[in-house]
């Protein structure tokens, strides 16, 4: 007999479907013909945690680090003990850990029944280690055939079983898996006991690889968005008058016109429909025609397209000073393909968009729409894309859902002559895009939350076979001087195909504006200048993260790193559709994010993330090697030499622990964040404007009130009030109830003219480098 191990029941299922024989479901293994067919969970095995090796590191100790074992013993998977765990939590890990022992000892059984043993676990690094740790930990000495398959489909694992390979081969993927989560498991324990026992007092300080530089993103925008100061940026405007006439193909085509049905009608009253006729085909005849060009500057004028100095912009409005310009207009008909089928991330980044559903709620929901229902594939793909073996049951697939939710889909075609893009075979990664199955579903017994996910996902994969949106994009050019141009356009959509049966605004990527140019035939004009006018613009600061906003930042974190780190990060990513130089992965990021509200490393103002003041002061201690994306890049291109079998995981993990050490002897030297019992037992007046920090309440020198930023330490805040201020020739009595409204906004206070008149009127705090400022922001009316 042969044993078949896949990664998960659902691709065992599918496995002893493709094979030929009667199958004789046994629990949780299938015998068919010559082969037992039986499956992992997941990971069912995992690394020691150091308490497993010595009961010392059960207790956090300074002295004890770094942890480090030469050989990193492994152990069956057990479920996570949490804190203060409900009935249920403990009994639902309970069965877990006895479903996971119960799975082992089972293929131990089969393994020992068996000559030969097909590892069939997903084809990438992670699938190729998770069947080999469990065959390591079983210690098996028999012979090991690999099988690749990216796709459930039937016919695709048939041919798959026609390229049975040795092992062998593809051993060093898992080891490369192996060195990564030894890697991720040294900075883990090592960097959380170190930080959390630095810092007594602050609570349990969890530090990884890719939560760190993910929480530094977050930290990072707050104080961007809070610290912003405003600058301005200009833009040109030019108003034009368009010659309809100067155009040779219009005025063809308007004599034709004219020509054909003045010779057809001769008295008034068809003259005049004949003048309504042109009217609407030529935009009401107006010989003129308003249209509003603007200035873009080239990249010798502004790298970034915004010009902050206004002698700048004045000077290119200077220098149009004719009174007449050629246009050169051009028209270019635009198909849009339907967005791809979802991967994990894309579900995720929409739920969230459309229902404000968190990553691991959606996560969940889709675990649901999978296991309980059928409804849906492998729901935790980071691919877009389908084998082309799925096109052949697209038709199939299509009819079922379309009778699961009970629609009508005018247009639509399975069988197009051109394949739609996400049939592609050569960009399926170790799976396929999340799309529905032929299950049949009765949705009125989905709870609300899987109807939606489900009627996401299938309208996503039908409207792949729907037409293209067409659009005619008109655009017209006037050159001012060498590379500067003023540019107008407009956008006219002629069939909304796909966009009328989806109606999805989170997939608009452009603004469709469209504009009396569109009336316009393409070729040369005449413009006339009407007038010019000089915009000044406020820049910005950054949006707040949402979780859908997060999410997309983890799969693109390359654009906030060095040029280097960048380059490696999106060469890593290069085949996968979706990311572009990330961290994490789509089944883990959703994790991560929970974990920060658990840690109270952040929390939820209305949809948006924000860091709190335990998030913000980890992040301004934590070392530069965590808080970026550097440690990722440089694992990864040490794991490609694993892959080759240029290096063994030693290289990577030796490498990490150099990392760890470094830290660990340079950080005492410097003063790391301590919440002191002085600070800890205050009461929190309000928040630091300047910096987002804690403001407490103290005392001076002289025994006077103060109210101070608990940042004063860490990244020196000067920011101070005291119990008196002066405003203009005005002392201000601030309080603490004072303080606490100024912090909020703005606080009455009585004052007195210079006249001698009393009145009272609302002031707020107006920050000037490190002093602090007042500002009258209104009068207080007075009660009738």
């Amino acid at each position: 007999m042969k044993l078949i191990i896949a990664e998960k029941p659902d691709l065992g299922r599918a496995i002893a479907e493709a094979i030929p024989g009667i199958a004789q479901p046994k629990g949780n293994y299938i015998e068919k013909g010559e082969y037992y067919i039986t499956w992992a969970f997941g990971h069912i095995i995992q690394l020691k945690e150091p308490e497993d090796y010595d009961d010392k590191y059960k207790l956090w100790k300074l002295e004890n680090l770094p942890i480090y074992f030469e050989n990193w013993e492994q152990k069956i998977k057990v479920g996570k003990v949490k804190k203060n765990e409900t009935k249920e939590e403990i009994e639902k890990r309970k069965r877990f850990d006895k479903g996971t022992e119960d799975q082992l000892n089972l293929i131990k059984k089969l393994l020992s029944q068996s000559d030969e043993i097909v590892n069939a676990a997903d084809p990438d690094d992670e699938g190729q280690f998770l069947v080999d740790e469990i065959l390591e930990f079983l210690g098996n000495k028999k012979p090991v055939k690999r099988i690749l398959i990216n796709d459930n489909n039937i016919e695709a694992i048939k041919k798959a079983f026609e390229k049975l390979e040795p092992n062998e081969k593809f051993i060093p993927l898992g080891k490369s898996a192996y060195a990564r989560a030894v890697s991720d498991l040294l900075v883990g324990i090592n960097m959380t006991r170190f930080f959390t026992l630095k810092n007594s007092g602050a609570g349990v300080l969890s530090v990884g690889r890719v939560q760190t530089p993910t929480l530094a993103l977050i930290v990072n925008r707050d104080l961007q968005i809070e610290n912003h100061e405003k600058s301005y940026f200009y833009e040109l405007e030019v108003n034009f008058f368009i010659n309809k006439g100067s155009n040779k193909k219009e005025q063809e085509e308007t004599k034709k016109l004219i020509t054909e049905y003045q010779a057809q009608f001769i008295d008034s009253e068809k003259q005049k429909k004949l003048i309504e006729k042109i009217t609407t085909e030529f935009g009401n005849l107006k010989q003129n025609i308003a249209v509003k060009f603007k200035y873009k500057p080239s990249k010798n004028i502004a790298e970034d397209g915004k010009i902050s100095d206004k002698k700048i912009i004045e000077a290119i409005e200077e220098s149009i000073d004719k009174e007449t310009y050629q246009s050169s207009l051009e028209k270019k008909i635009l198909k849009e393909e339907a967005p791809l089928p979802f991967n994990l991330l894309k579900l995720q980044i929409y739920a969230n968009n459309k229902w404000g559903y968190s990553p691991d709620k959606t996560l969940e929901i889709s675990q649901s729409l999978r296991e309980k229902y059928k409804a849906i594939t492998y729901n935790r793909s980071d691919s877009q894309y389908l084998n082309e073996e799925h096109f052949l049951e697209a038709s199939e697939v299509i009819n079922r859902v379309i009778e699961n939710l009970k629609i009508i889909v005018p247009n639509i075609d399975t069988q197009p002559i051109k394949k739609p893009k996400c049939f592609d075979s050569s960009k399926v990664t170790a799976h396929h895009a999340i799309i529905p199955t032929k299950a049949k579903i009765d949705i009125a017994i989905l709870t609300e939350e899987e109807r939606n996910i489900y009627t996401a996902i299938s309208n996503y994969y039908i409207s792949q076979f729907l037409p293209h949106l067409v659009k005619e994009r008109t655009e017209a050019i006037i050159s001012v001087f060498d590379e500067e141009k003023l540019v107008a356009t407009s956008i006219k959509i002629l069939d909304y195909g796909f966009k009328t049966f989806l109606n999805d605004k989170f997939n608009d990527d452009e603004v469709e504006e469209s504009s009396e140019l569109s009336k316009l035939f393409g070729g040369e004009y005449e413009c006339i200048v009407e007038g010019k006018n000089i915009l000044e613009k406020e820049t910005k600061p950054p949006k707040r993260y949402t979780e859908a906003t997060l999410l997309q930042d983890m799969s693109s974190i390359s654009k906030y790193c060095n040029q280097e780190t960048k380059i490696i990060l999106k060469t890593k990513d290069k085949e996968k559709k979706g990311e572009n130089g990330g961290i994490g992965t789509p089944a883990t990021r959703s994790n991560i994010i929970a974990e920060f509200f658990r840690r109270g490393y952040v929390e939820k103002k209305d949809k948006y993330i924000i860091s709190t003041q335990k998030g913000r002061e980890f992040i301004q201690i934590a070392p530069e090697e965590l808080k970026t994306a550097d440690l990722t890049a440089r694992w990864w291109l040490i794991q490609e030499e694993i892959k080759e079998g240029t290096a063994e995981p030693s290289k990577l993990i030796l490498n990490t622990l150099d990392i760890i050490r470094t830290i660990i002897l340079r950080e005492p030297l410097k003063m790391a964040y301590t919440p002191n019992s002085e600070i800890k037992e205050k009461e929190v007046v309000g928040k630091c404007p300047k910096c987002g920090g804690n403001i407490f309440e103290g005392k001076t020198k002289e025994g006077k009130a103060s109210f101070y930023c608990g940042n004063y330490r860490e990244n020196d805040c000067k920011f101070r009030l005291y119990e008196e201020m002066k405003f203009f020739h005005n002392i201000l009595k601030i309080t603490k109830a004072k303080v606490k409204k100024l912090l909020d906004g703005k606080v009455a206070f009585k004052l007195t003219s210079k006249a001698g008149k009393d009145y009272e009127a609302y002031l707020k705090i107006k920050l000037n480098g490190d002093f602090v400022n007042f500002e009258q922001v209104g009068f207080v009316e007075k009660k009738k």
